[in-house]
């Protein structure tokens, strides 16, 4: 057995590096990786040829970096919240003005307006009061989900 020690920084997937080097037919008994390096154990049978093979596979071999792949996901995160991640601030405040401000002034002027509160204007109050809690819902979920995303961009490590 010969082991060679390469030089690699990131996180390598071993399990994708050693096939790569079946796949080219270099005679290797494993790999195992450690941080900023990667120790390929070649069978005896590897000649110089197929152990320059394995060295340039394994210096083309592109590592990765978990920090960076939640900050590359982040975006990606924030770009399928629906409708949000391309909104400017006057479409937000018009979708808030339609969807909570105005049903929200509306139901207190139904109930300012009601001399009497019934069963089936009780419904129709309620009705339109879980109306806009499913508004503020919707708003709630995309938030966090741009909270998230942001703080992908920002802090990667801390998705840990």
């Amino acid at each position: 057995m010969q082991t060679v020690n390469y030089p690699k920084s990131g996180d390598v997937l071993s399990e994708v590096l050693d096939r790569e080097l079946r796949y080219a037919g270099i005679p290797i008994i494993g790999i195992a990786w450690s941080v900023g390096n990667v120790r390929v154990d070649y069978s005896d049978l590897a000649t110089p040829l197929q152990m320059a093979q394995g060295e340039a596979i394994v210096a083309e071999h592109v590592p990765i970096d978990p920090v960076q792949q939640v900050a590359d996901g982040s975006i990606d995160a924030a770009i399928v919240i629906p409708g949000w991640a391309h909104w400017d601030t006057a479409t937000a405040n018009a979708w808030g003005q339609t969807n909570i401000e105005q049903p929200l002034t509306q139901a207190r002027a139904d109930l300012s307006a009601m001399a009497l509160l019934n069963l089936t204007t009780f419904k129709v109050v309620i009705g339109r009061l879980l109306d806009i809690l499913n508004a503020m819902w919707t708003l709630q979920r995309a938030l966090g989900q741009m909270i998230i995303a942001l703080r992908n961009n920002t802090w990667p490590q801390l998705e840990e």
